[in-house]
């Protein structure tokens, strides 16, 4: 692929689009194509790009193996020169945000008081919690 600023500026670009749909949420690479109006078969390429760069992360389908769901990596929105990109998020910098259907519904710098918070509210499957930036410290929980 090309690597140029004017690249870079598309790529970011199309992650700022995703970010608008679909927040922290998973989604699909059919959803994707859809939100960016693009067949399925350049949306390939451009998640495999945006994956390449670190801003992209995969993991196999629990309904289907055969097919992968993708979640935006909010940890390099520093390493984003687009500002649109940097001020969608950048209001939550090293902090923990909670998603819910894509959208940011609350945050805080300790993640066990938002996870004891989203808990009260939503139900396990419902919520998507992550960091924004480099976090302080390395926290792993599981549901």
């Amino acid at each position: 692929m090309i690597h140029t600023d004017a690249f870079r500026k598309y790529l970011e670009n199309a992650y700022s689009r995703l970010l608008h749909k679909f927040g922290g949420s998973p989604f699909r690479l059919e959803e994707a194509a859809k939100a960016l109006g693009v067949k399925p078969s350049y949306m390939k390429n451009l998640l495999s790009e945006l994956r390449r760069r670190g801003w992209l992360i995969s993991k196999p389908d629990e309904n289907d193996a055969r097919r992968a769901v993708y979640i935006l990596d909010l940890t390099f929105i520093n390493e984003m020169k687009t500002c649109e990109v940097r001020t969608t998020i950048s209001t939550y910098e090293g902090e923990y945000v909670l998603f819910v259907k894509g959208k940011v519904v609350d945050r805080d710098y300790d993640i066990q008081r938002l996870v004891r918070r989203a808990l009260k509210k939503y139900k396990p499957d419902e919520i998507y919690i992550t960091n924004v930036g480099r976090p302080r410290e390395l926290v792993t929980i599981g549901f």
